[in-house]
This record gives structure tokens, sequence and C-alpha cells, in this order.
């Protein structure tokens, strides 16, 4: 569900120190080699990323955890100031991120997901290069999502049915302005609102051989923007609302040996 749902998690080097595992119970902390954002002037960071999460595993029935991370970004963005003199302003944002989840087993039903909150994050990975983790003035922009999924297994006959469904939503943030500015003209800039994904999936055993049929429902939805005039270009007329649907449908085998 990365990017209609969950974020894509990144390999960057660090270091981890994970406590011993006690009644399925265990808490890891990492420090890791920090992102910056340089299209948002955010390319200095100070300190490494700090990682951490807590989990609890009781058997394969119960599984919960708990996850975040936080960094230091800073910057220089050439500005003015209200008299219009240039200056260079110093930039210093926090970038964060908290999510929590869980599995629950039932015999042959599997239920899970998972909810997340931060800032600086991309649809598909937190502190990225995309236009919307931070605006140009390096202000980042907050994001939320989540996701539930569900499979049961009919074991006669080796196949698993899973589906699901996840959102990520992206809010504005205090430099972003409306559907159209207060003249009437279209505005910018042009920010993805929220992906929306729904899934399902049929998948057989027999023997080495794996089977899976899968359907994926794609959902892009943009902020609401200003539809420029055909006699006057400066000018709104009306407000819409981009929107994209895509249908993935994905068959094949893998054999195993």
């Amino acid at each position: 569900m990365v990017a209609f749902g969950e974020p894509f998690p990144g390999f960057e080097p660090g270091f981890v120190y994970a406590t011993p595992r006690i009644g399925g119970f265990q808490i890891s902390i990492g420090a890791y080699d920090p992102a910056t954002i340089a299209n948002a002037q955010l390319d200095r960071a100070p300190l490494p990323r700090f990682e951490g999460e807590a989990k609890l595993d009781v058997g394969d029935a119960v599984r919960l955890f708990a996850s975040g991370f936080w960094q230091v970004l800073e910057g220089t963005v050439a500005t003015t100031t209200p008299a219009g003199t240039p200056y260079a302003k110093n930039l210093q944002v926090n970038a964060w991120g908290a999510q929590a989840g869980g599995m629950l087993g039932l015999g042959p039903i599997m239920l899970g997901g998972a909810v997340y909150q931060g800032a600086g994050f991309s649809p598909i990975t937190y502190i990225d290069e995309s236009v919307v983790a931070a605006d140009s003035a390096g202000v980042l922009r907050k994001s939320w999502g989540g996701f539930g999924l569900g499979a049961i297994l009919i074991r006669a006959v080796n196949v698993k049915i899973a589906g699901g469904v996840g959102i990520w939503h992206l809010d504005k943030n205090r430099n972003d302005s409306g559907a159209i500015s207060p003249s009437g003209a279209p505005s910018n800039p042009a920010l993805i609102k929220q992906n929306v994904g729904q899934t399902i999936g049929l998948y057989q055993s027999t023997g080495p051989i794996r089977f899976a049929l899968e359907y994926f429902r794609a959902q892009h939805t943009w902020y609401e923007r200003g539809v420029p005039s055909t006699t006057d270009p400066t000018m709104a007329n009306g407000v819409a609302t981009p929107r994209q649907v895509v249908n993935f449908i994905n068959a094949g085998m893998t054999v195993v040996w």
C-alpha cells in the first residue's frame, strides 16, 4: 500500500539497538543517516535522524507496534523585509512522523492495519524531494494516512483471498493559497490532495507453484484550482477538482524450489 496508506520505509545506514525480547515485547532505537529536501532549501542536517519502535507479539495471533522518527532540517532562503530590503533567512524545521498498527490472526482469518501522521512526507516516503513535502520557503506540509487489510485462508484448496483499502492525505500549509486567488485568477501550486487505493487478490498454491490474481484501483485527487477563462487567462472561470483513476490487474505464478 505504499503511496496509498503506508509510506516506503527507505534504506539508510545507521546504528540500531534492540532490547532483549521479554514476553514478546521489544523496543528498538536507532540513529540514521539524515535526509534533506534541497528543492525546499532545507539542504542541511545538523543531527542524525532518530527513529524508535515498540512492538508486542503474542504468538502468531496478535502483533502490535508503535513507531516514530524525528529529524532537524536547516537551510537558507533569500527573502525580503516588509520594506522590500533583501536578506538571507536561516531556516530550522523539525520533520517528524508517528505510526501505530497491528495484526490479528483468528485461525484462517487475518486482519491488520496501521495509521500514521507526520510532517515532511510525500506520497512515497518521508523527508522526500517531492514538491509536496515542503514549499519553496522551507515550510513543511503535514500529511496522514492509514490502511486496513484482511485475508481468509481456505485450507482445503490452499487458496487465500485478501483485500484492503488505504488512504494518504496531504494538508496545505500556511503559505498555500485557496482554490482561486482574491483577484479570481487561477492559483498555484497544483498540489495533490490524496491517494485512495483498493485492492483484492486471489492466491493459490499447488506444490511448488504459487498462482496470483490481483486487482488494484488507484484514485488520485488534487486540490481545487481555478479554471482560466477562455477570454481572459488572468481570470478564473469556475473551479475544478482534478482527479485520475487507474486500474491495475496482475496475474502470474512463482515456482519455488
